[in-house]
């Protein structure tokens, strides 16, 4: 109905083809929704403005549509109105005769149905096309029922006496002949057309200074507007690059974030091992060394990445090339990390197409990026899952020219883990960018790795790309170029390779020689702490501090932390914030919660020591919070004065 009423509207307003549009969008909708009974009122409505615009074929397909559908609906009123539009169109098309007999039997049934309204818009029709004909007569008595039931409808005007068409006919002609008189008149008047022409002359002169004046304010908003464009777009401009600032801001913190989490926790590990070896170096040289020079592994490869990466973009990290057996290379690489893949019971594949190849490569630089994507692979597979580097050979992709191999070395390395979605892959070599940048990812690091394998890649001539699907896996592929024109390098032996880096400690702590201290082991009876930490070289130092003191819980991250919180009702609880499943922060809010465990003491440690981070942990409800590295004696101290 409103888009009826829109057509009704516009054609009053002569916007005819505005008009149109709203027609037939009103009886596609009707059609659409089967609204049978409202099809009449739009097609009847288009072919009244088509009759207007003179589009005779239009306008009859569908005052014939609209006939069409008063008839199937029976509805003799609609049926009476689409026939009379009918004859006036006959009348307009020229077919006068065919139209007076149409509205002639239309008049007949609008009588019959009382229907004055129609009785008067037949007369008048009727009236034109007689008066077309020449047919005074009949003109006149129709001309004079118009007017007699226009008096009985509206009742507005007095009865006024019609003239008869010849007269008027008459005074039509002395009209005209009036105006061509004047116009003799007009013509004969020199002076006075002089003056018309002055008149007009100055008319011209003002529209044409009125125009300029208009052109002139048009080109000054045109100018004012273009100018609020650059203007806008500069804003947006300036914007963006704000959101950018920002964005890279939000980068940079978590980077810095990670990199304290990666810096802090080596060093509480070294510090204390270190601490224990002075007070009893027989009873803890032996493992605190090993544990110590593992963190301090793990510093270096992490200061060494960072310190590539600054090279590379300053272009001063060189090549050093050697020609060598590069597969048996990366066999080695492939069996350093075995170790770490059945601790963490992943099966780690070595597939290579050739048994042999000499060629020319870098073994630091090759080393750190395959150890790179094994570790991340290690890291992100489940258990019982599988990882696989692959090795081929295929044609260059440009083997004519001289700056390109004529073959490359294909290495892939393939998992069955997490995988990694669509929305993150395309940013997965920016650097400081981490897949999970949540506080309760389920493997540390920092971002780099990747950015400095893509570099590294890049700087030996290849090419690294990535595929992944979540749930899956993911595949890397690194194309090397095949080239010998380095020096050969005498036959090496895995004790003259450099050592492939820790990637990260094991997955479950090792377990150390308790304390040996008569006056804590003597206690009847000790107080039990749950430990919740997914580091197990820092839950392995704090097994060396407390085991003497406490009886312990070990947990490896916030999920199992709370159930075992929940199951055994430990007396203290020592957490760290970032891990895996729920953070610190969620296992100190869901037991200062639950009733059965809110009233055990937490402690939260982490190596996020911002003020913001301890007010947090506060807010949910933590009793004290000690920051990586921390002090033994701070760290006793606190879980003493909780537990009185």
């Amino acid at each position: 109905i409103t888009l009826e009423y829109l057509g009704l509207s516009l054609t009053e307003l002569g916007q005819y083809d505005e008009a149109i549009d709203y027609y037939r969008e009103a009886i596609e909708f009707a059609r659409q929704h089967n609204y049978t009974d409202d099809l009449f009122m739009p097609a009847n409505g288009l072919g009244k403005t088509y009759a207007i615009i003179n589009e005779v074929d239009s306008a009859r397909k569908y005052l014939y549509l609209a006939l069409d559908y008063a008839t199937r609906v029976q509805e003799e009123n609609y049926r009476i109105s689409s026939s009379i539009e009918l004859g006036k169109l006959d009348i307009l098309e020229g077919l006068t005769r065919q139209g007076i007999a149409r509205l002639t039997s239309v008049r007949e049934d609008a009588l019959k149905a009382d229907r004055k309204d129609y009785v008067i818009d037949v007369n008048k029709a009727l009236y034109e096309a007689y008066k077309q004909l020449g047919n005074y007569r009949q003109a006149l008595f129709h001309h004079e029922e118009f007017k007699a039931f226009s008096d009985s409808v509206f009742n507005k005007e007095s009865t006024a006496q019609i003239a008869r068409l010849e007269s008027q006919h008459e005074f039509d002609q002395e009209k005209q002949q009036l105006e061509f008189d004047k116009q003799q008149e007009l013509a004969q008047k020199d002076s006075q057309l002089q003056r018309q022409r002055t008149f007009q002359i100055a008319t011209a002169a003002a529209l044409l200074v009125a125009l300029v004046v208009v052109l002139i304010i048009i080109r000054y908003y045109r100018l004012k507007q273009r100018a609020n464009r650059e203007l806008t777009k500069l804003n947006e401009e300036v914007q963006g690059q704000k959101r950018q600032l920002e964005e890279l801001n939000q980068v940079k913190s978590r980077f810095f974030t990670n990199i304290s989490h990666e810096l802090r926790t080596p060093l509480t590990i070294i510090g204390g091992m270190t601490r224990q070896i002075e007070k009893k170096p027989d009873q803890w040289l032996a493992p605190g060394l090993q544990m110590i020079q593992r963190n301090s592994d793990q510093l270096l490869n992490l200061v060494n990445q960072i310190l590539d990466l600054r090279k590379l973009e300053s272009g001063t990290l060189k090549l050093d090339l050697i020609q060598s057996d590069i597969i048996f290379y990366l066999r080695y690489i492939v069996e350093s990390f075995h170790s770490l893949a059945e601790s963490q019971q992943i099966e780690l594949h070595f597939r290579s197409q050739p048994q042999q190849l000499l060629m020319d490569y870098d073994p630091e630089k090759l080393l750190r990026v395959v150890s790179n994507l094994l570790s991340n692979a290690i890291k992100f597979t489940p258990e019982a899952g599988q990882v696989y580097l692959r090795v081929a050979t295929e044609p260059g992709k440009n083997s004519r020219t001289d700056e390109t191999a004529a073959s490359e070395l294909v290495l892939t390395v393939e998992d069955t883990g997490v995988g990694i979605s669509e929305e993150k892959l395309p940013y997965i070599f920016d650097r400081f960018y981490q897949v999970d940048d949540s506080s309760t990812r389920a493997s540390e690091g920092t971002g780099v790795g990747l950015a400095l394998a893509k570099e590294l890649v890049r700087l030996m001539g290849g090419e690294i790309t990535v595929a992944s699907q979540v749930g899956e896996g993911t595949s890397f592929r690194i194309t090397l170029p095949i080239r010998q024109q380095a020096p050969v390098a005498p036959t090496v032996s895995p004790e003259t390779l450099p050592q492939a880096p820790l990637s990260s400690p094991l997955s479950e702590p090792v377990l150390l020689s308790p304390v040996e201290d008569s006056e804590v082991t003597n206690e009847p009876e000790k107080p039990r702490l749950l430990i919740i930490e997914d580091n197990a070289d820092v839950v392995s130092y704090l097994q060396v501090l407390l085991e003497g003191r406490y009886e312990l819980l070990i947990a490896t991250d916030g999920a199992e932390g709370i159930e075992m919180a929940l199951e055994h009702i430990p007396d203290l609880i020592l957490s760290d914030v970032m891990m895996p499943n729920k953070d610190g922060f969620a296992v100190c809010a869901t037991l200062k919660q639950d009733e059965r465990t809110s009233h055990i003491p937490i402690v939260l440690l982490t190596a996020k020591a911002d003020v913001d981070s301890r007010i947090a942990g506060l807010k949910r409800g933590a009793d004290a919070y000690l920051a990586k590295p921390f002090h033994q004696e701070e760290l006793f101290a606190r879980l003493e004065q909780l537990h009185q």
